[in-house]
């Protein structure tokens, strides 16, 4: 952080040594294969209908329509289970409704894609005097509206207030993040 840092609790602003801490936990989104149109695939049908790919990303196959239908797998080994339903997609012709399956080519994935899942975030602090001292004392395990003013960013959010050590009318609290960690420009 740049620049002087104020934070303020519960409205009450002090000038301290402070850190944010802000961790991001992600999920893999990756999948393991992905599937593409075989631009070399063709098909007349029964009807005499031309079927193909098309490079027209909005509308690959313009002859077809794709269609769902529900599925049910059921356990083998377990006849009084119910069965997982999922649903299939095929296709078939907008003209007189064949059924057929495009060529489709399946490659495996050559990236990696993350998505945020959770955030914590902490503030350690350090506050020297008698008046900054108090107030985190009396805030002591509980809930506070916490604000961090740098120069060119305010973070806020709702924090637990945990005092660490007191020594010399100096204290060192950790606030925990309890939620999410707002942002704004200052």
């Amino acid at each position: 952080m740049n620049g002087p840092t104020f934070v303020v609790i519960n409205g009450y602003r002090m000038i301290t040594q402070c850190s944010l801490t802000v961790e991001v936990e992600t999920m893999d989104v990756t999948p393991a294969t992905v599937t593409k149109p075989d631009y070399r695939w063709t098909l007349t049908d029964a009807r005499g209908h031309f079927h193909a790919f098309s490079t027209d990303k909005e509308h690959p196959l313009p002859t077809l329509d794709r269609k769902t239908r529900e599925r049910a797998i059921f356990d083998t080994d377990d006849e009084d289970e119910e069965p997982d339903i999922w649903e299939e997609s095929y296709y078939v012709c907008r003209l007189c409704g064949q059924e057929m399956e495009p060529k489709w080519i399946t490659n495996a994935v050559t990236w990696e894609e993350r998505v945020p899942v959770r955030k914590s975030w902490k503030i350690e602090l350090i506050s020297r005097g008698e008046l900054g001292s108090h107030h985190l004392m009396k805030w002591r395990n509980s809930l506070v509206t916490a604000v961090i003013e740098t120069q060119d960013r305010h973070y806020f959010g709702i924090a637990f207030v945990e005092i660490t050590t007191v020594e010399s009318g100096t204290v060192h609290a950790l606030l925990t993040g309890h939620g999410a960690l707002g942002t704004r420009d200052a």
